[in-house]
């Protein structure tokens, strides 16, 4: 009697007070499975769900061990069928601090250990994470007997592989293999290496193999520290998925800036006005690359925080689990994953931040250096906005003041010359009306005209004696 279960972990709350655009995805995922396995009730699971988290009051608290469950009926039981074949089906919803958490159990009545029936489990790899999209990934997990008592590992492990390929049909030769001892039988972890919760899988093949093990997984006190196991499991994995994300997005940052960095001296050579403009719109960009460069950089360090945390738990999970094991068990297998795996990530993290964070201090200098040069060139260019202005207006009185000279000059020149002149008309008798001298009127004219010369060259000489007096002392 094989079954498989689906431990599916999906994040709901993105922080304290903020619910996930996708929270309910992960029962939604629920309804294709209905058609597959013939349970009809699993398409109305994700709206009642719904309906009980929206009656539920206050903040989430752990009321008892490691998690809680959603609905008053805790596990909820169906009959189903695929291609005819009768199958019992399990579904226990549970909540964590701020995650959904799903065990789905398909059970086959109809077979004892018979590798070739075993895709009835999983029917067109519908369990696998490609179809069931939790976004914080999941574990697939075989319970079963073998037709005949396995003898030495050898036997159990290629029993083992069979079982992987008739459940996923994926090669196990592409898998990293961990095996142990659990209540006595043998039991094999297979781990393509993704951190990427769409493309991760993590399947265990559990054997029963041992006279006490049938008794003692239907007990189920393994249980609970187990599905926590594997939900922090997938919280470090996540996180590290994340941080990882979280230092390329900041890396493709950085990269502009250090290539404004080197061109910075080019641009300090560039004239003023050129430069400002550059320099201002640099400013605008560095300023929110630097911002969001922050945020990636903060963002990490909670992924690095959460990987503690859940490391911590991890291992709590499973010193509280070997208190249920048989002698001889060996759960080292679930130890390297913390001694190997997450240790690996947390290095890789504190790398990336120790990489990271002179990017974040040349961010804060550029920034303060361009603002340093736009409030220098800007003030230099008010300044000297102001004293060309102050040069056009004293320019324009100035050609006012020597034109007027000029003016009053003739003027004066042109009432005086009737007695400066001496007048000697010609006769207006004269047929002809001419003569080889200039009249009183035209000597007058001229007289005028000379002296509004003279004046006006003299203004003009003072004035600019004047000027570069005043150009004096400006500078």
């Amino acid at each position: 009697m094989p079954k498989i279960t689906l431990f599916a972990f999906h994040l709901y709350r993105e922080n304290s007070e903020k619910i996930a655009a996708d929270a309910e995805l992960l029962w939604q995922q629920l309804a294709p499975l209905a058609k597959i396995f013939a349970i009809p009730i699993l398409t109305v699971i994700a709206p009642i769900i719904a309906r009980h988290q929206e009656n539920k009051s206050g903040k989430y608290s752990l009321k008892s061990g490691y998690f809680n469950s959603i609905l008053p009926e805790t596990v909820l039981s169906y009959h189903g069928k695929v291609d005819g074949h009768p199958l019992k089906c399990a579904l226990y919803p549970v909540e964590f601090s701020d995650s959904y958490g799903l065990d789905l159990t398909i059970i086959d009545n109809s077979t004892d250990g018979d590798i070739g029936q075993l895709n009835r489990l999983n029917p067109g790899g519908c369990l696998l994470p490609g179809k069931i999209q939790s976004n914080l990934g999941q574990t697939l997990l075989l319970f079963i007997k073998p037709p005949s008592p396995l003898t030495t590992p050898e036997d159990a492990k290629t029993f083992a592989d069979k079982c992987f390929q008739a459940i996923t049909g994926l090669d196990n030769s592409q898998f990293i293999c961990h095996s142990g001892l659990l209540l006595g039988s043998e039991i094999f972890a297979y781990d393509n290496g993704e951190t990427d919760p769409q493309q991760h899988h993590h399947v265990i093949i559990w054997l029963d193999n041992h006279p006490d093990t049938s008794q003692q997984e239907k007990a189920g006190r393994y249980y609970n520290p187990l599905l926590y196991l594997l939900y922090c499991q997938s919280k470090i994995l996540f996180h590290s998925w994340q941080s990882r994300r979280c230092y390329h997005e900041a890396r493709k940052l950085y990269e502009p800036l250090d290539a404004k960095a080197k061109e910075f001296p080019t641009i300090l050579k560039e004239t003023r006005l050129q430069r400002l403009e550059k320099l201002k719109t640099w400013l605008s960009e560095i300023s929110t690359a630097g911002f969001n460069y922050a945020r990636y950089l903060r963002d990490m360090q909670d992924h690095q925080t959460s990987i503690t945390t859940h490391r911590s738990n991890y291992l709590s999970s499973l010193a509280n689990l070997q208190k249920y094991a048989l002698p001889g068990d060996n759960l080292e297998f679930l130890a390297k994953f913390v001694q190997e795996n997450c240790a690996y990530y947390q290095r890789q993290l504190e790398t990336d931040l120790n990489y990271l964070q002179p990017g974040m201090d040349l961010f804060k200098t550029m920034v303060e250096t361009i603002r340093g040069f736009v409030d220098i060139d800007a003030e230099e260019l008010q300044i000297q906005s102001e004293k060309d202005e102050r040069q056009q207006d004293r320019r324009l009185q100035n050609t006012i003041s020597q034109l007027g000279s000029g003016l009053g000059a003739a003027g004066i020149a042109a009432t005086a010359s009737p007695y400066l002149i001496k007048q000697n008309a010609l006769p207006p008798s004269d047929p002809k009306f001419k003569s080889d001298t200039l009249t009183p009127l035209g000597y007058s004219l001229l007289f005028s005209l000379v002296c509004g010369l003279v004046v006006w060259v003299i203004t003009g000489v003072f004035i600019c004696l004047g000027s570069r007096g005043d150009k004096s002392i400006d500078n």
